[in-house]
This record gives C-alpha cells, sequence and structure tokens, in this order.
C-alpha cells in the first residue's frame, strides 16, 4: 500500500518486445542492431527497462557483449544480474560475456530517460573475435515501462 502522500506523477504504460520465432546471429567485431529488440518511447519521458537476453557464443574464446542504442539525447544507467561489476551509467556501455558455449539469459536491468526527441531503444549484439559468432536467441524479451 503506498504511502498518504503517494500520486503517480503519468499513468504507467508498458511497451513489449520480443525476438520472435527466428535466432539472431552475429559475426564480426561490430555491434549489430537486435531488430526483434526494439520498443518506440516517447520523448521526455522516464522508462524502467527490463531484458531477458538468451544468447551464445560459438567459441569459449569469444565475448558477446550486449548493449542498448536509443533516441537522441537519451540515458541510461543499467546492470545486468550476474554481479556488481555489470553496472553500467551510459546507454551504449557494453556489457561482454566469455567463457560458455552454452546458452545462457542475462536479465538487464535499467533506468532511461529520453530527451526531447522520441525513438526506439534497441537492444544490441556483438561478438569480439571476427571469426566467431553470438547469437541472440528467439524467446528473449525486452519490457519497458514508462513511470514519469
Amino acid at each position: 500500500m503506498p504511502s498518504p502522500s503517494y500520486m503517480p506523477v503519468a499513468p504507467a504504460r508498458m511497451v513489449w518486445g520480443e525476438s520472435g520465432g527466428a535466432d539472431f546471429p552475429v559475426t564480426g567485431g561490430t555491434a549489430q542492431t537486435a531488430t526483434p529488440l526494439t520498443v518506440q518511447l516517447e520523448a521526455n519521458r522516464t522508462y524502467y527497462v527490463v531484458c531477458g537476453a538468451i544468447f551464445a557464443n560459438s567459441s569459449a574464446a569469444a565475448a558477446a557483449g550486449l548493449s542498448w542504442t536509443g533516441p537522441a539525447g537519451a540515458a541510461m544507467k543499467w546492470n545486468n544480474t550476474t554481479g556488481s561489476t555489470g553496472y553500467r551509467s551510459t546507454i551504449g556501455a557494453v556489457d561482454s560475456y566469455t567463457g560458455s558455449t552454452a546458452q545462457r539469459m542475462a536479465l538487464l536491468f535499467g533506468r532511461l530517460t529520453t530527451g526531447s526527441a522520441g525513438g526506439a531503444l534497441t537492444l544490441t549484439l556483438s561478438t569480439s573475435d571476427p571469426a566467431q559468432t553470438s547469437t541472440l536467441y528467439a524467446d528473449s524479451w525486452l519490457r519497458v515501462e514508462r513511470v514519469a
């Protein structure tokens, strides 16, 4: 039960993105847009972001990198659930995962604010080794809730 002084500043609104029925493989060292995990955001708003990214590397020596792109002027602080060293203070920071070819799920949490421009928030995926592949698997998901 909220305190008596609680007053929501804006109605909460959730938007969803799912990776759908196809896996999304990435080769090369450059981040690529994980198009299925994209949601549209409004200008001058605050959002809470939760993402379940299911991915794997083709080699234990390669590192998969998860990151975000967003509308011009957007700011985001985010983290993964693997440990406190996963904290990222900018929207484009990369969270890297090395050492396993087994599928894993990273739960990413963040707080995002948009500036004067709305636009797309998109999870990006990269691999550290151009000769290897990192794959974002079907059933990955993204939930964004507008809170202000």
